[in-house]
């Protein structure tokens, strides 16, 4: 049952960090394709499309920067710590991650209450702002989880003094568990 919930989380992860995103860069590129052409032969342009790839992008954004925090692939200046023992090595990486969760806790909580106070609607779509801006909190809650999930990997190879940074795929949060790793 356990190992069941977790591979439904592990999929439903991967889904909103990877796959809607990725199905949402293609409706923009379809349709922003479609309004151009519109535009040009018909004189027409498809009211909607721009405004909706614009907003769609908000989520391309904050969910993709998900994906790249659970892989361990945002940008990071690490010549001065990879000369650094494995221990000093993870000594950083936790500093690194607790800064980072602070901020990723910081953008939750402003992003969820400024949810609550706009009102605004799109003009062109009539969606709501607030679903545009629900990108913000989601993706930032997801960065905190796969954050927290680092900072635990640095602990673990702080104690060990066994440490590198992680270049992960989706699965090595279950490092270890060579049979989840078979079933996924």
């Amino acid at each position: 049952m356990l190992r069941t919930s977790l591979q439904f989380i592990v999929k439903l992860d991967e889904w909103l960090e990877e796959g809607l995103p990725g199905l949402l860069v293609a409706c923009m590129a379809v349709g922003i394709t479609i309004s151009v052409f519109a535009r040009y032969l018909f004189h027409a342009p498809i009211a909607g499309i721009p405004e909706f790839a614009t907003n769609a992008m908000i989520w391309v954004v904050f969910l993709g920067s998900a994906a790249v925090t659970r892989r361990g692939l945002h940008i990071a200046l690490d010549v001065a710590t990879n000369a650094l023992a494995p221990r000093l090595k993870a000594a950083c990486a936790i500093f690194a991650g607790l800064c980072t969760a602070i901020v990723l806790l910081f953008l939750i909580v402003w992003s969820w209450n400024y949810l609550h106070t706009t009102h605004r609607i799109l003009p062109m779509t009539g969606i709501p702002l607030r679903y545009v801006w629900l990108a913000l909190p989601l993706g930032g809650a997801l960065m905190l989880l796969h954050e927290i999930i680092a900072i635990g990997r640095s602990i673990r190879g702080l104690i060990d003094g066994n440490f590198e940074y992680p270049n992960a795929s989706f699965g090595d949060h279950f490092a270890g568990d060579e049979e989840f790793q078979e079933e996924l």
